[in-house]
């Protein structure tokens, strides 16, 4: 593919998201690819740096089909793609890495590694155009409303020690927050050490420690590893920050609690961070068009990770203390009400102060 057969809306989008980005002419772009990215977004991404000064190339990484297994052949899900020594040590000296694998270094330590070293990074992976360009901001004035929604529920909830979560469906979920885990999305990398999802807009924090009960409604959204809407109810038991029973007699609670039981292993049932969506471009019903083809999309899962409102709830990794596991859940459920102490700051998945 010559750059003169860059599509013009792609070299648009990536200039304009690189330009959130605060890429400089005296900078570098190191776009990450594995044997299965879309190749037009590759070169759309180089071209638009070049245009921009910047200095860019590409590193490929063989991933030899559908993800890694483990020894017992089991699927790894969830951010789980290796970075080599030597690729590491390639980004380290790069100002800005753009993520285009399908799976994602997202939760390991290598990505954790490179923002430390102040490199930033944006996870683009392989959503459709539809998704990228309608979740990211198109100026430098919506960029700034996006960030700054972003930074100040980040801060009530980096100031709060207590989150409960509630809702008609039956959960009634405590989790003790900690005050240095709190993680802000607003779906660009524009500082030193900055780690990102294209579009995503988001806050986040990973317990010291949780219990109660968490309900699966139907039309809750599986955003990771299934990219599916649930269909039947599951009630996850959590007790001292790990999830200790799985109930339910429907299909998704029996796919979930079988194939958590595949990996042997306690860290995968886990609370990893739990937060909530704050994206009003991202809508619900959105991804049965265009978010439920994991085998080419990888995990990604953007816009059902990040609609407004929404209560998310994780499982597995949490690089905070080194816990790096092998899969990775991440639920978007619907119409739950979040108290941060005693505040309420949603309320039947309508998001206070932003009306």
């Amino acid at each position: 593919m010559e750059q003169s057969d860059v599509s013009p809306f792609l070299y648009k989008m990536f200039r304009r998201q690189l330009q959130n980005c605060k890429l400089r002419s005296d900078e570098s772009l190191a776009v990450v690819t594995d044997l299965t990215s879309r190749r037009d977004y590759a070169v759309a991404a180089m071209a638009a740096a070049s245009d921009m000064g910047s200095d860019t190339f590409q590193i490929t990484i063989p991933n030899w089909g559908r993800g890694w297994y483990d020894e017992s052949g089991n699927i790894d899900l969830g951010g789980m793609l290796a970075l080599s020594r030597s690729v590491i040590n390639s980004l380290k000296g790069v100002n800005l890495v753009l993520d285009l694998t399908l799976e994602g270094f997202i939760h390991t330590p290598g990505r954790v590694e490179l923002v430390k070293s102040g490199t930033r990074v944006l996870r683009a992976g392989a959503q459709s155009p539809q998704v990228l360009s309608r979740l990211m901001p198109w100026s430098d004035e919506e960029a700034k409303m996006m960030k700054e929604r972003v930074l100040k529920y980040a801060s009530m909830l980096r100031n709060a020690k207590v989150m409960r979560v509630m809702s008609q469906a039956g959960t009634d979920f405590t989790a003790i927050l900690s005050p240095n885990t709190t993680f802000a999305s607003y779906g660009f990398s524009d500082e030193p050490g900055r780690w990102d999802v294209w579009g995503q807009n988001m806050v986040s924090n990973y317990p010291t420690d949780s219990h109660g009960k968490v309900v699966i409604d139907t039309g809750d959204y599986n955003v990771t590893p299934f990219a599916m809407y649930h269909t039947g109810r599951i009630e996850l038991i959590i007790e001292n920050n790990y999830v200790v029973d799985v109930r339910g007699d429907s299909f998704d609670a029996k796919l979930m609690r079988e194939h958590l039981a595949i990996y042997n292993d306690k860290n995968v049932y886990a609370v990893s961070h739990v937060g909530w969506g704050l994206n009003k471009k991202a809508k619900w019903p959105n991804m049965a068009t265009y978010d439920r083809s994991p085998d080419t999309k990888g995990v990604s899962g953007d816009e059902g990770r990040v609609f407004w409102g929404n209560f998310l709830f994780s499982t597995g990794p949490n690089h905070h203390i080194g816990r790096f596991t092998r899969n990775h859940y991440d639920i978007a459920m619907r119409e739950c009400t979040i108290y941060l102490d005693d505040k309420l700051v949603v309320d039947r998945g309508r998001v206070l102060g932003d009306e």
